[in-house]
């Protein structure tokens, strides 16, 4: 459970509550810990063992061989960050590297066999994810996917720091 009720052993107030919404960045990581750790469970169950972190990745070379850079940029990610979820997927054997015969610097990664395997177990993950975020969306009444475009577009607009120096 996230930060939600003070502790019977708690002396202090947690700052989640008292500060609201200061801490709304602080609850979302909470979140998504508890959302990825769950996740991860279930994909476990089903077999999967790869992170729940390189799924997005999966499912990007599910499409198609890409460069990391590409892979990046889909994700909306770090070079460095693309590269690391790579390089654990290309670790378990479900990524390969190859060489672009029409570019020499290109080495797109695609999908191994097992990788092809694993993409179609993620996508049914995904797919129950899908599903399971819209009851959720609909039981809490936000639709949080939305809500979270939203606040991004508008944080490119104006950042969160330019907002502090004004508030």
């Amino acid at each position: 459970m996230i930060q939600d009720k003070k502790s019977e052993n708690a002396r202090i107030e947690p700052p989640v509550q008292a500060y609201a919404p200061a801490f709304f960045a602080f609850l979302a990581i909470q979140l998504t810990d508890r959302l990825s750790s769950e996740g991860a469970r279930f994909s476990n169950a089903m077999g999967i063992e790869i992170p729940v972190n390189t799924m997005s990745t999966v499912m990007a070379l599910k499409h198609g061989p890409a460069s990391v850079t590409e892979i990046a940029s889909a994700l909306n990610v770090s070079h460095v960050a693309a590269i690391k979820t790579t390089r654990i997927l290309i670790g378990k054997g479900l990524v390969e590297r190859s060489h672009d015969p029409s570019d020499g610097r290109r080495k797109p990664l695609s999908l191994s066999g097992k990788g092809m395997r694993v993409a179609a177990d993620v996508s049914t993950v995904i797919e129950k994810a899908q599903t399971v975020y819209g009851e959720l969306f609909e039981e809490i009444g936000v639709d949080l996917h939305d809500a979270l475009l939203k606040m991004d577009a508008a944080l490119d607009r104006v950042s969160f720091d330019t907002r502090l120096a004004k508030a």
